[in-house]
């Protein structure tokens, strides 16, 4: 009889998101961001091989050798786009530990501490991925290094360091506390230049939730057409959340002229105008040939596809 291993029997992982709501299928479709991303890249980036079940009705395994248009397209544009996909394989890397840290600051404090995490975080070493969100009563940068000395570049006066998590650990520790069961509007974007100093005492005057993801690293190094997914030169992802709707869209206003116009497909906005350039860039030209070939008749079809 066959055995089956898990990951965490062979001690490997993959780089995938934190949020323990987050499916796998939906998350690699749609690029995949996550604690390991800046050090092994998009989840979709360890994507080797998957299964889809075609509007025809044809069942095809796709890869850099079979379907290999199909198999590009799915790496961040394929979320109910070209076929339902039934089977996913990846490449694993080793599990690692790792310094679980969370540094806080009082309210007073937010725009400088902003600003030095513009400066620092999309920077950082690939070996660590430091967070940013604004609440209403303060200021924190959370996240995992690979490395613990690299969380000592960044001091603050409030210190929740957990050494030599295992992996497994680690992601069950950004699930701990009360269920947030609020209904919240978010939209976001991805900046590729920092945002200045007015611009950054506005949002906070606005009052929504912010939360900053860094990119670079390792996300970056890939070009941006080797893959679906084309946002490869932003320096990080901001968020605005909040109960009101149009304080929602009042904040992303505010810092909309900064950003690059483009939108992380797994934080689909219904609103934006130009949601094709958004979401795919240069990148769509070839997603609609895709498309063409694998779905003429747009069996597979919603608000926003392509």
């Amino acid at each position: 009889m066959a055995r089956h291993l898990s990951l965490l029997t062979l001690s490997l992982a993959i780089a995938a998101g934190c949020g323990p709501t987050v499916g796998i299928a939906g998350l690699v479709l749609g690029g995949g961001l996550g604690i390991l991303g800046r050090t092994h890249g998009l989840t979709c980036d360890q994507l080797v091989a998957a299964r889809a079940v075609l509007a025809d009705g044809r069942v095809v395994d796709c890869d850099e050798q079979r379907h290999a248009d199909l198999f590009w397209a799915l790496r961040g544009a394929g979320g109910c786009q070209f076929g339902v996909v039934t089977s996913l394989v990846f490449a694993a890397v080793p599990s690692p530990s790792a310094r679980r840290f969370e540094l806080s600051w009082p309210r007073d404090r937010v725009a400088e501490v902003i600003a030095a995490w513009q400066d620092w975080a999309p920077d950082a070493d690939d070996d660590i991925t430091a967070s940013l969100a604004v609440t209403a009563t303060g200021v924190r940068v959370f996240g995992a290094a690979l490395r613990p000395e690299l969380v000592d570049e960044f001091p603050a006066p409030i210190r929740d360091v957990r050494d030599g998590l295992s992996w497994p650990e680690l992601k069950r520790s950004f699930s701990e506390g009360e269920a947030d069961d609020r209904v919240l509007t978010s939209k976001s974007e991805f900046f590729g230049v920092r945002l200045p100093e007015d611009v950054i005492g506005e949002l906070l005057v606005q009052g929504c939730e912010l939360n900053f993801t860094p990119m670079g690293g390792a996300y970056n190094r890939i070009p941006a057409d080797a893959t679906a997914f084309v946002h490869r030169g932003e320096r990080f992802l901001l968020e605005h959340l909040g109960p009101d709707p149009e304080q929602v869209r009042r904040s992303w206003t505010t810092a909309h002229p900064h950003g690059s116009g483009r939108v992380y497909p797994n934080f689909p906005d219904p609103e934006l105008a130009d949601w094709e350039a958004a979401y795919h860039g240069p990148n769509l030209a070839r997603l609609i040939r895709i498309k063409q070939k694998y779905d003429p008749d747009r069996v597979f079809n919603f608000q926003q596809c392509i």
